[in-house]
């Protein structure tokens, strides 16, 4: 199911204790308005725009607090995504969340918006010392809340990853806003590559 013009396809991220504690991370939306750019030709430039969007999303997903925490879960905590449909609800996030437009893409039925909205105080997660030891018995999550959203499907676990595995250092989020805006070229990836050559022979 894709969104469609006023109806927005939301992915929350959030985070639950073996406590029970839990608390909204993040919050990607994935919109469509009305605005057509009809001169657009979807045979080429509409893929081309895609991609260098699903590029910048994998960039600013690497950049964020949620990010870090899925790196150091364990039998402590876990991460947990949901999906709905509908209006945008950013109340979970509390105060002074950030928000980043990852980019936008022109087609002749609409334009495709994708944002992020995270949170940035994690005192709750301050009072915890959690430890970065794998479970002896893994993590089972069988119990969630009733679901606000009717559109909205249930919780799921994200990956787990244990330790130091493939750890590279990102940078972190306000050190990285220049990744957050995403410029579209329409020409081929290859056009650079030729200029380059050419240069080097002469």
């Amino acid at each position: 199911q894709l969104p469609a013009v006023g109806r927005s396809m939301c992915v929350e991220i959030s985070l639950k204790t073996s406590e029970g504690d839990s608390m909204e991370l993040e919050i990607w939306c994935l919109e469509m308005n009305e605005k057509c750019d009809k001169e657009t030709k979807v045979s080429y430039t509409v893929y081309n725009r895609l991609s260098l969007l699903l590029k910048s999303l994998l960039a600013i997903t690497r950049v964020t607090p949620a990010y870090r925490l899925s790196r150091k879960q364990g039998h402590e905590y876990v991460i947990l995504y949901r999906v709905y449909f509908g209006e945008v609800q950013l109340n979970g996030l509390g105060e002074g969340f950030q928000t980043v437009r990852v980019g936008t893409v022109g087609t002749p039925l609409g334009t495709i918006t994708l944002s992020c909205a995270y949170r940035i105080n994690l005192a709750f997660m301050s009072t915890r010392q959690f430890e970065r030891t794998p479970p002896i018995m893994g993590i089972i999550i069988d119990h969630f809340v009733d679901r606000p959203y009717p559109s909205s499907s249930p919780m799921h676990p994200c990956n787990y990853r244990t330790g130091e595995e493939n750890a590279v250092a990102y940078p972190s989020v306000e050190d990285s806003q220049e990744v957050c805006t995403t410029s579209f070229s329409t020409s081929p990836p290859s056009q650079g590559k030729n200029i380059l050559l050419s240069m080097s022979l002469q």
